[in-house]
C-alpha cells in the first residue's frame, strides 16, 4: 500500500478511523499515532498492546502468548491452520541473536527509506518471535498492527528487510479495508468455487488471500526496484521474475472468475488493477 497509494492517502485513512469528526483531527504526527492506538484498542479489546509509540519488538512471554492465540484463533476466511503453523517461544540465545537481527533491519530500512519506515512506525504497533516449522512469519486481522516473525538464521538482511515490508502490506491493506469495503459477502469468499490462485504460495486460495498477495508481490517488488536492486539468492519471496509472472496469473486468476464484480468491490478492483498496472511497469522497463 505504500507504493500503491503512497503516504498521503495511508495517513488520511488512519486519521479517517481515528477521528470521529473533523474537530478530533491530528495536530501531528505523533497525536495521530495516539488516536490511533486508541482506535485500535477499541475495535480489538483483546489485542494487547504496547504503551510506547512506534515498533515495539516483544519481550514479555504473557503478551508473546496472548498474542499468539489470537494467531490461533484467525478468521474464519483463514485457510491455514494457524495454531499448527506457530511453534514455540525462542530459547535465550536465538531470542538474543534474532532481536538483535531484527532491530537491525529496522534501523536500516530507516536509513534505505525513511518515509518506508515511519509508515512502518505508525501502522505497526508490535512484532513477536516465534519458531515455525514452514513459514518466516505471519499478519492476521484478527491483531491489526501486530506481525509475527520466525526469523531464520540464513535469512540475510534483504530479506528481513523484505519481510518487513510484507507484512506492513498485510497490516495496511487490513486497515484500508475498514475504511473501504474489499469484498461484498465473505461467506461467498469460503465457498471453494470461489477461490483463485495466488500470487506468493502460487496455489489456490480464497479471494481475501489472492488480494493480499498480488497487492504484497506489487509491493516487494517496488521496494527492490527502489531501494534494493535484486537480490542474489533472496530467501523469503521468488526472485523477480517469477514474482512478476505469479503476481500477473494471479490477476488473471481472480479477474477471469465469471462472478468477480459480485464479490470484489469498486475499491478492491481498484487496487488489483492499480498493481497489476505498477507490475506491467517493471516488465516493460
Amino acid at each position: 500500500m505504500f507504493y500503491l497509494v503512497g503516504v498521503q492517502e495511508m495517513i488520511q485513512t488512519l486519521t479517517v478511523l481515528s477521528s470521529k469528526d473533523s474537530s478530533n483531527l491530528p495536530k501531528d504526527f505523533k497525536e495521530l499515532e495516539v488516536n490511533f492506538h486508541k482506535f485500535l484498542n477499541q475495535y480489538q479489546p483483546k489485542v494487547v498492546r504496547s504503551d510506547r509509540l512506534g515498533v515495539n519488538i516483544v519481550d514479555d512471554k504473557d503478551w508473546e502468548s496472548s498474542l499468539t492465540n489470537l494467531f490461533a484463533t484467525d478468521s474464519f476466511l483463514n485457510d491455514k491452520n494457524q495454531s499448527c503453523v506457530i511453534g514455540e517461544g525462542l530459547n535465550d540465545n536465538d531470542r538474543e541473536v534474532r532481536v538483535k537481527k531484527l532491530q537491525s533491519a529496522l534501523d536500516e530500512l530507516s536509513n534505505i527509506n525513511a518515509e518506508l519506515y515511519f509508515m512502518l512506525q505508525l501502522v505497526v504497533d508490535s512484532i513477536f518471535l516465534r519458531y515455525a516449522k514452514d513459514s518466516g512469519g505471519g499478519s492476521t486481522s484478527n491483531a491489526i498492527g501486530v506481525i509475527w516473525i520466525n526469523n531464520r538464521d540464513f535469512w540475510s538482511m534483504t530479506d528481513l528487510m523484505e519481510l518487513l515490508v510484507h507484512e506492513l502490506t498485510h497490516n495496511a491493506l487490513f486497515i484500508d479495508e475498514l475504511r473501504f469495503l474489499h469484498f461484498y459477502d465473505y461467506h461467498e469468499l469460503l465457498k471453494p468455487e470461489n477461490f483463485a490462485q495466488s500470487a506468493i504460495l502460487h496455489t489456490k486460495r480464497p479471494l481475501d488471500k489472492v488480494l493480499h498477495s498480488i497487492v504484497v508481490a506489487s509491493e516487494v517488488l517496488q521496494f527492490r526496484k527502489n531501494c534494493l536492486g535484486e537480490p542474489k539468492n533472496p530467501m523469503v519471496h521468488p526472485d523477480s521474475n517469477t514474482m512478476i509472472k505469479q503476481a500477473l496469473d494471479a490477476y488473471k486468476s481472480i479477474t477471469g472468475m465469471p462472478n468477480y464484480k459480485e464479490l470484489v468491490t469498486d475499491r478492491g478492483r481498484w487496487i488489483l488493477d492499480k498493481s497489476q498496472e505498477m507490475i506491467n511497469e517493471l516488465i516493460e522497463k
